[in-house]
């Protein structure tokens, strides 16, 4: 049986300390080679041969106190605003404790309950579960030390609600603050997702049937129309056009495809209506591949994330020990465990309750990857963040892949460079492809006006060729040009337009 990896969903992860917890529950599974965990995307990662069952891993996860979830992961943005929520009613009941309010005793303790114990209880759950464990985490400090606080309030009648309060008040902001940071950039990965259509025409004899992209099979045939999305990767059998290829391959020109071509799923078709034979299922495609190389790059640790989660593993239990030691030291300096010796700890375990030390580096290698996303640059190992700095040259191994990804019209070399410009956009109105686009822009931007043409036909690959007042003109590259033997050193009447791709306009008188 062949090694396969798996990913998961992990929920009730708040620390380093629980990344640890979970590591070690899923490298007890018979058969699990390799684990990697990621607090931030709140992914586990796990290399097994054989491969265990969903129920076997589920059950591992469950008794180590957290949650397994197999199905497609939640929305990110549903978490944000639950955990918005719990900060917003969270600050609405500390605000009254604050000192400037003169509230009654009861009161005071009322509200501060409902902050200890109601929106405080996922800091008590976690505990309880690390000490199942036998593994001290962040949520161990804040119970501990809020506690204390909350019942030296209680106990002593000293109003330090607020104290408590606040402190669950703040931890709960940064929870939400870095569930908004890492909900934005996993929404930036999944835009690449969206560029699958959900759909398909298959063609079966000389019908055309729609279905989801899950039912299509390899060699099955698929139309793909004008302006439509190619839906899987393939092989074009019949049909000419041009392909919107840049999502992938930086490449903001659009790509000539024939008879025998390959088809890149995800790409956009421009002009031509095209059969395409599927040569990858869904899961297969390149596009997903590249979904998945990014997913593994943000499962992956940096040397420096290692280095953080073996300092979290003991920065708990040094806490604890610092703290104990402040009680003892004030009791043997005093003789006597005063309110001020139990501040002195619990001051110690508020001081350490925020979970930064576990999550910003996580958080900082998964908005790193979730960017470059988004500018279009994967990365295959966040080691590569890391050592970033230190770059000083960058070589490209293709010519025009770092542009703008929109070209625009940069000369118009004619003896009427109006004319010329109006009989450009008289071809080209209408047009989605890009160059026609800058064309049109360009017109727009000058409030010129153009004239109206006829018998517009689309060569693909080459341009489009059109009758104005009786004349066929052309536009297109110089492949064009040489097919109808124009020369491009010596510019008609009409001209010539250079775009940033080299596309001409000619007179085919």
């Amino acid at each position: 049986m062949s090694t396969s990896e798996k990913q998961i969903q992990i929920k009730g992860m708040t620390c380093a300390s629980c990344v640890g917890t979970v590591e070690k529950a899923l490298k007890s599974i018979p058969g699990v080679t390799e684990v990697s965990v990621n607090l931030s995307s709140e992914r586990a990662t796990l290399v097994a041969n054989p491969e265990p069952s969903n129920e076997t891993i589920a059950e591992v996860i469950r008794l180590a106190g957290y949650e397994a979830v197999f199905s497609d992961f939640e929305d990110p943005m549903i978490q944000v605003r639950k955990e918005r929520t719990q900060v917003i009613f969270s600050a609405l009941f500390t605000l009254p404790l604050m000192h400037f309010f003169h509230l009654p005793f009861w009161i005071q303790f009322s509200l501060g309950a409902i902050v200890q114990l109601g929106f405080g209880l996922r800091f008590y759950v976690g505990s309880w579960h690390s000490l199942q464990n036998r593994r001290a985490n962040m949520d161990l400090l804040v119970a501990i030390g809020t506690t204390s606080a909350f019942l030296l309030s209680f106990i002593g009648h000293h109003p330090y609600f607020e104290s408590a309060a606040s402190i669950i008040t703040l931890v709960r902001l940064g929870k939400w603050l870095e569930i908004r940071a890492k909900a934005k950039t996993t929404r930036d990965l999944r835009s690449l997702e969206a560029l699958k259509p959900a759909l398909a025409r298959v063609k079966m004899g000389e019908q055309v049937f729609e279905m989801p992209i899950s039912g299509v099979r390899l060699k099955d045939k698929v139309v793909v129309l004008p302006g439509e999305r190619v839906p899987l990767d393939g092989v074009l059998l019949e049909g000419e056009s041009e392909c919107d290829e840049s999502f992938l391959t930086g490449e903001s020109q659009l790509i000539f495809k024939k008879p025998g071509d390959r088809v890149i799923g995800g790409s956009v078709n421009t002009i031509g209506n095209l059969v395409i034979e599927v040569t990858a299922l869904n899961t297969e495609t390149l596009l997903s591949r590249v979904i998945r190389l990014i997913e593994s790059a943000n499962s992956k640790k940096a040397p420096i994330q290692k280095t953080v989660d073996q300092v979290a593993a003991f920065f708990v239990p040094a806490v604890m020990v610092i703290a104990f030691f402040t009680l003892a030291g004030h009791w043997i300096s005093t003789g006597s465990l005063t309110e001020e010796a139990f501040l002195r700890a619990i001051s110690v375990l508020v001081i350490a309750c925020p979970c930064a030390l576990g999550l910003a580096t996580p958080t900082a290698m998964m908005v790193g990857t979730g960017l470059a996303a988004r500018k279009g640059i994967l990365i295959r190992d966040p080691e590569v963040l890391e050592v970033a700095h230190r770059m000083k040259v960058i070589a490209l191994d293709k010519t025009g892949t770092l542009t703008r990804g929109k070209p625009s019209l940069v000369e118009i070399q004619a003896e009427n460079p109006e004319r010329a410009l109006g009989i450009a956009g008289a071809l080209q109105a209408g047009s989605e492809h890009p160059l026609a686009k800058a064309i049109l822009e360009t017109i727009k931007g000058k409030g010129a006006t153009s004239t109206k043409a006829n018998g517009i036909k689309a060569i693909p690959g080459l341009g489009i060729e059109g009758i104005i007042e009786g004349t066929r003109y052309a536009l297109g590259s110089m492949r064009l040009l040489q097919s109808i033997g124009v020369n491009p050193r010596a510019p008609s009447e009409s001209g010539i337009l250079a775009t940033r791709t080299q596309s001409f306009l000619v007179n085919q008188d």
